[in-house]
């Protein structure tokens, strides 16, 4: 029997709750993931040999937000501004991808997943955008989470484009000190802020789904068709790839 609802598998970090070590994921990608169709399925931080199966139980993956990507992932000394690091989630990501990327299955990732997902690449990451640029926009709000507070530009004609509706101007959340800096050189850039920080890349092969963003459609995405597209390409990406299979 066919499977009606496409596995997405979403990677998460750990936090200290009742002064336990606990699994952690807003509850906002899971939520995201449901409406657009899919099967949500939580993967916590492991090892080499359980990033293949877990990649291989998943017909997508979903890359979440948190903590930041330790420089020594992309062969960088820290910088005095760096936040928290998990070093074993960077780990378990970095096999997610690889294994993902292997068997052709589709990836979305958002906010620390960009970066994890560019380092995972062969690129790197500003570790600290405003130490970086002074005349950077403010990219972690204060605003309520959901609440737009900057615009990016999309590039016409890109795959992040049809997902925004053909959109060139999107106003989205912001939510982090980190960017994407020297780019993977099998990802292109498909979205800016006014600053320059990069807001998108994606594959340079439309097959299958690659794609980053670095704010987070998944608390807008509930009353915001333009970020539930993003979950739905995802589920509908799982779709098109079980039926070639089947």
């Amino acid at each position: 029997m066919r499977k009606s609802r496409p596995v997405i598998g979403i990677s998460s970090s750990v936090t200290i709750h009742n002064g336990l070590p606990s699994v952690h994921l807003h509850q906002k990608y899971v939520s995201a993931v449901i409406d657009a169709g899919g099967l949500p399925i939580i993967i916590p931080i492991g090892d080499k040999e359980m990033e293949e199966e877990w990649a291989s139980l998943c017909d997508g993956i979903l890359l979440s937000g948190g903590e930041d990507v330790d420089p020594q992932s992309y062969n960088h000394e820290p910088d005095p501004e760096l936040g928290k690091v998990n070093e074993n989630r960077d780990k378990t990501e970095m096999g997610l991808i690889e294994y993902a990327r292997k068997e052709k299955k589709p990836i979305l990732a958002i906010c620390r997943g960009i970066a994890v997902l560019n380092a995972a690449l062969g690129g790197d990451i500003i570790q600290d955008i405003e130490k970086n640029d002074e005349d950077a926009i403010k990219h972690y709000q204060e605003a309520a989470r959901p609440q737009a507070t900057h615009e990016i530009e999309v590039e016409e004609g890109s795959r992040l484009y049809k997902i925004m509706e053909n959109n060139s101007k999107v106003r989205v959340n912001s939510m982090h000190h980190q960017a994407i800096g020297e780019v993977a050189s099998n990802l292109k850039v498909v979205a800016r802020a006014s600053d320059g920080v990069i807001e998108g890349v994606e594959g340079k092969e439309q097959d299958p789904l690659l794609l980053g963003v670095q704010w987070h459609p998944e608390e807008m995405a509930s009353e915001n068709q333009l970020m539930a597209n993003l979950f739905e390409e995802l589920v509908n990406e799982c779709r098109k790839k079980d039926k070639v299979e089947a």
